[in-house]
């Protein structure tokens, strides 16, 4: 009956997922198309602004190659904790609660008691641990009483994100703003706590730590419902090169026809070339981690509905299945999706889709070979023992 229902589940589940997934690489694969169609449009009006630190109004309403550091301009902090600061793009406040945490394992039947006690049936078996958790944790539900009460202090994550970051005179829209990295933590140095919480909370170099009123918390050693808060940031003064559309002095996306253009890299780039060059080579790795998550996935689909053919006796499963379910479904995977994306590329870049398509043919004499191996060895071994018999 278990059996049954793993097949029934595998047959629904795993065809969703693929359904799901091709679906979604298609969208992504059209959004590509679309976006490199605006790109070769805005080419052929984009201006150069060589001066940044001045607004051109003959480059308004025009694609615009800008490059020099972002910086914002606008005192940036979070009023609650007493900490405001200059040179910051974007601010992230981070809140943990200490809580218990309740954990259910189901335990098999053991009555031999190989893997520990005797158990004559199937058991359930909770564990409780002390941790920083993102939401305070409802205890009332708990099998067995571990009571988590108020929390100290109701605070909610937030993230704080400069008004005006620019280029010289050219500001950079809220999506450009969120882009901008490298996020680092914020370090507690000099810091003052406000005088609301001065009376129940302290601090070490990444955290403010919030216990109940009057009781000031050991960072060390915290108690269930302390808070605890920090914080990350993005910098400024990031060098960056942007192609986008100027609209009153703001870089927005460019909208062509089908697709739209709105491409920033960070880094220092002279000439539009060279930020193409870049986007060019991190939409190639981007592309290699998407190829890397879809094989994982259609990898565990396929070995899901292998369950429907381990158990067929037919000459053609039993050759199949003779390099192992797993590795059948990992061939499988990478077959598919190679030359799924070797197909996508082939109209505009024919290079790397017949490099594509050449792993697709290594990867099937290898599996061929491997596949070949395992049978004559298998057949040895079965030789072999009819000798011995």
């Amino acid at each position: 009956m278990d059996n049954l229902i793993s097949k029934i589940s595998s047959l629904l589940f795993a065809p969703f997922i693929i359904v799901v997934m091709l679906q979604v690489w298609i969208e992504n694969q059209e959004d590509e198309s679309a976006n490199a169609g605006a790109l070769e449009e805005a080419l052929q009006y984009v201006l150069t602004v060589d001066d940044p630190s001045t607004h051109n109004p003959a480059v308004e309403g025009k694609p615009v190659f800008v490059h020099g550091p972002a910086h914002s301009r606008m005192l940036l902090g979070d009023n609650i904790f007493n900490i405001a600061n200059k040179n910051r793009v974007r601010m992230h406040r981070k809140v943990e609660y200490y809580q218990w945490v309740e954990f259910r394992r189901e335990l098999e039947p053991d009555p031999e008691g190989k893997h520990g006690p005797r158990r004559r049936y199937r058991e359930v078996e909770y564990t409780y641990q002390k941790e920083w958790v993102k939401d305070p944790v409802d205890s009332s539900g708990f099998k067995y009483a571990h009571e988590n009460g108020p929390v100290a202090l109701k605070v909610k994550d937030s993230e704080l994100v400069s008004e005006h970051v620019a280029v010289g005179a050219y500001a950079l829209n809220s999506d450009q703003v969120g882009r901008l990295g490298p996020v680092q933590h914020y370090k507690l140095e000099n810091y003052t706590l406000p005088e609301a919480l001065a009376t129940r909370a302290s601090h070490d170099e990444r955290y403010v730590y919030i216990s109940t009123p009057g009781k000031i918390p050991a960072p060390g050693s915290p108690e269930i419902g302390d808070v605890r808060v920090s914080w990350d940031y993005v910098g400024d003064n990031l060098p960056v090169g942007i192609m986008a559309l100027c609209k009153d002095g703001t870089l927005v996306p460019y909208q062509g026809k089908e697709g739209q253009v709105d491409i920033l890299q960070q880094g220092t780039f002279n000439t539009l070339e060279e930020l193409l060059a870049q986007k060019t080579k991190t939409g190639r790795l981007d592309n290699i981690m998407r190829l890397i998550i879809m094989v994982g996935v259609l990898a565990c689909c396929f070995r899901w509905l292998m369950v429907w053919v381990q158990d067929r006796e037919t000459e053609f499963w039993e050759k199949m299945r003779i390099s192992g379910l797993w590795v059948l479904s990992l061939y499988l995977a990478l077959e598919t999706t190679l030359l799924l994306q070797a197909a996508a590329w082939i109209k505009t870049d024919g290079i790397y889709a017949g490099i594509l398509l050449g792993v697709c043919v290594a990867v099937h004499i290898g599996y061929t070979r491997y596949r070949s191996h395992r049978l004559q060895r298998e057949e040895e071994e079965d030789d072999t023992t009819l000798d011995l018999g």
